[in-house]
């Protein structure tokens, strides 16, 4: 039975009053919000939660519920929705971004994992979609001539819900590891970007919301830094957080809902003139893989599918070219099987003594039994341009000894993995702090002075080359041409079923 909308609008005033003495007065408003959706089409990466089919019924349901109850919706998304599985490259890239613009969200943080093809290939993405939903990103900055850019990417949107005049200013990481990327542009400080507009949006209207793709603990600086702001909807470091977090003397809420679709974020707050923004209920929704799915987003997805297929030939990424008796796992918390495997196949076309490659890298972990060339891409779905539907290359590089301990204890101090092949070692972990010992390559003492050929993967070889010539010219990197995806598979059909781990580096 649908609940009569004025019935359910008197119920939750009388309970706001019962909370609050000064709520009479209440403007509610309803946020609906998600983050970091990296192109998981039919499901997340746990088999049981998300596909944007079912993201969007669940969106739909709050927005629903809301509207019943005489509540206006605001519906926004933190980032990196296009690069994540081979849906980056249905349809020459532009899958991901159709599939977004008819997910009814009222505006888009641009995330890294947007732009990391480059102004040029986004430009031209931009050019052919016309996305309808505005993209968010003030601290990125690109050439005049690039159209579609200036049409499409905005650097916030102001609009009118409860009664309130709300400005919503999106920022995307500015971090020097990533934005060398954008070719005929920058990203610049987010900080910076942040102090010029936050001030001046907080003069022509009453809210003041930042969509961030910064990650977690750059929200909580500039929460600290940023008193005018209301509220910061966060993504790009994939943190659940069950409840909002409240950083600042002003305590501005945080709330990010991890990432790949696994719950969507349903935010109730009273937007009452002259008062702080105080949340009236916060909850994540799970989103069930075989829950409702919305007919529009799941058609537009079978239709990446057969695009896909007709890109890459009828039957190629489904084709079973191996067999693994354990899962292939990612290395995001320590050496696996699979992991060690790419590092190998990594070392071995670079024809260097070791390799190593960061576990941020990888995509989703897949189940045990046959493996297809789809399986294949979507452990490491990493692409710096869609028209080379193969993915990284395999590189090389120089670094010395000191250096390469140096990347390893560093990764793991800051709660990450270096995924390593031909390199051992051992660490003892004493109060939360880790200490190696007795590094090695291929058996023999790793000497700090000496420098050693390195296999990498195009995220670092790459990188290294264009960030500054000065690491170009310490590094010395190349590209050997071999994409990894393609090597891995042969490696995997030279060596038959995966039956039994390989030795880890780290013990």
């Amino acid at each position: 039975m649908r609940t009569c909308p004025t019935i359910s609008r008197i119920v939750i005033g009388l309970l706001a009053t019962i909370s609050w003495p000064s709520a009479s007065f209440a403007e509610l408003l309803q946020i609906i919000h998600t983050n970091d959706l990296h192109a998981y089409f039919e499901r997340s990466d746990n088999p049981d939660r998300g596909g944007y089919a079912q993201v969007k019924a669940v969106i739909d349901s709050i927005r629903q519920k809301a509207a019943d109850e005489g509540i206006e919706s605001l519906v926004l998304d933190g980032g990196d929705f296009s690069d994540g599985t081979i849906y980056r490259y249905a349809d020459r890239g532009t899958a991901p971004y159709v599939v977004m613009d008819a997910m009814g969200y009222d505006a888009v943080a641009i995330g890294n994992h947007d732009w990391l093809i480059g102004a040029e290939q986004l430009d031209r993405l931009l050019g052919s979609v016309r996305p309808n939903t505005p993209l968010l990103g003030a601290n990125f900055a690109f050439d005049r001539d690039k159209k579609n850019l200036a049409q499409h990417i905005r650097p916030y949107i102001s609009v009118e819900r409860a009664k309130t005049k709300i400005a919503v200013v999106g920022l995307t990481t500015d971090q020097f590891i990533y934005k060398w990327a954008v070719d005929d542009g920058t990203i610049v400080s987010a900080e910076d970007t942040a102090d010029a507009y936050i001030d001046m949006l907080r003069k022509n209207h009453d809210r003041v919301i930042l969509l961030s793709h910064l990650g977690y603990k750059a929200d909580k600086k500039l929460a600290d830094a940023e008193p005018a702001l209301d509220l910061i909807i966060g993504a790009h470091s994939h943190t659940l957080l069950e409840k909002p977090t409240h950083q600042s003397k002003r305590a501005i809420p945080i709330v990010q809902t991890g990432a790949h679709g696994d719950f969507v974020g349903d935010l109730l707050v009273d937007l009452q003139p002259g008062k702080p923004l105080k949340i009236v209920r916060y909850q994540l929704v799970e989103v069930r893989a075989d829950g409702p799915k919305d007919p529009v987003i799941a058609g537009l997805v079978s239709q990446a599918r057969d695009r896909l297929h007709h890109d890459y030939g009828s039957g190629w990424l489904d084709e079973v070219i191996g067999f693994t008796e354990v899962p292939m796992s990612t290395p995001a918390g320590g050496a696996t099987v699979w992991g060690t495997l790419y590092a190998e196949t990594i070392r071995e076309v670079a024809r260097a003594p070791a390799a190593l490659d960061m576990s941020e890298f990888y995509g989703t972990s897949q189940p045990a039994g046959p493996v297809t060339r789809e399986s294949l891409y979507n452990y490491y779905p990493r692409t710096f341009d869609i028209d080379k539907p193969l993915g990284w290359n395999v590189w090389k590089a120089r670094m010395p000894g000191w250096l390469i301990k140096l990347v390893i204890e560093q990764a793991a101090k800051m709660g990450s993995h270096v995924n390593t092949a031909g390199i051992t070692y051992k660490a003892k972990w004493k109060k939360g702090k880790p200490k190696f010992s007795k590094f090695r390559i291929n058996g023999k003492p790793l000497r700090s002075v000496k420098t050693y050929t390195i296999g990498v993967s195009e995220g670092l070889g790459r990188g290294t080359s264009e960030i500054s010539f000065l690491l170009r010219a310490f590094f010395k990197p190349h590209d050997t041409g071999v994409p990894i995806w393609r090597a891995v598979e042969e490696k995997l059909r030279r060596t038959g079923p995966i039956l039994a781990p390989v030795a880890p580096g780290l013990h």
